[in-house]
């Protein structure tokens, strides 16, 4: 039976000196240099997906020299579904079997709505998959209009968040907090209510600048300068 796997942010071949690359970014990662990064990857995500499997990768691929994107492709199994991220160059996009900046998709029933960056949802009125933030923080309560949207959450598929391997969307749904009551307590300890999401598709209004605020201080407290916008080695594939 074909499986759906979910995963982002592997940045292959992201190296530029010992102080810019996912290494230096990313100091979780346990491999002493970038050859070593890209071998385990492979070889992670070869041991949990196999051959006609689809695995949805919500940006930031590859990086460095765009030659070396279709050699990653053609040793990883499966057909690669690409969310766009924002180190994902346009040069590189052909090499994937489908493209989008955003999608929504149902999963086993479960509808999901898929984006690279947790600042760019376009719906509240489902589970977001997203990447970007790397280990910063692996899933959050979705919130919209000053409200927090029960069920739903905001849920980073990103290989520094899940044990450097592709995940399945169970493992996913499984990994999110336990809802005691219908209400969520915000930082200063009150409460809210539950907001009635948008559900057209395409609506797009501006998020609540505390949660943004709270995703951007998570971001930034990462090592290295990633953010929305493309970093100056981002210009590379």
């Amino acid at each position: 039976m074909r499986k759906i796997w979910f995963t982002a942010d592997t940045h292959f071949n992201h190296w530029v000196s010992a102080t810019q690359g996912i290494l230096a970014y990313c100091p979780k990662r346990p491999w002493t240099n970038i050859e070593e990064m890209n071998e385990a990857l492979i070889d992670n995500w070869n041991r949990v997906v196999a051959p006609g499997d689809t695995v949805i990768h919500l940006g930031d691929f590859a990086m460095g020299d765009r030659k070396e994107t279709p050699r990653f492709i053609e040793r990883l199994a499966g057909e690669i579904t690409l969310i766009r991220g924002n180190h994902d160059r346009t040069e590189c996009l052909k090499f994937f079997n489908r493209t989008y900046q955003h999608l929504d998709i149902e999963v086993e029933g479960v509808a999901l709505h898929l984006t690279h960056s947790p600042h760019r949802i376009k719906r509240w009125d489902r589970h977001v998959l997203c990447g970007h933030v790397h280990e910063s923080w692996s899933s959050k309560k979705l919130y919209y209009d000053n409200a927090w949207v029960e069920p739903y959450h905001v849920i980073n598929v990103g290989v520094d968040a899940r044990r450097f391997r592709p995940v399945s969307l169970a493992e996913l749904l499984a990994d999110l907090p336990t809802q005691r009551d219908g209400s969520s307590a915000q930082k200063d300890g009150s409460s809210t209510q539950n907001a009635t999401a948008p559900t057209q598709k395409g609506s797009s209004p501006k998020q609540d600048s505390g949660f943004l605020e709270s995703l951007n201080r998570d971001l930034y407290s990462m090592r290295g300068p990633y953010a929305l916008e493309e970093s100056a080695d981002a210009r590379r594939c």
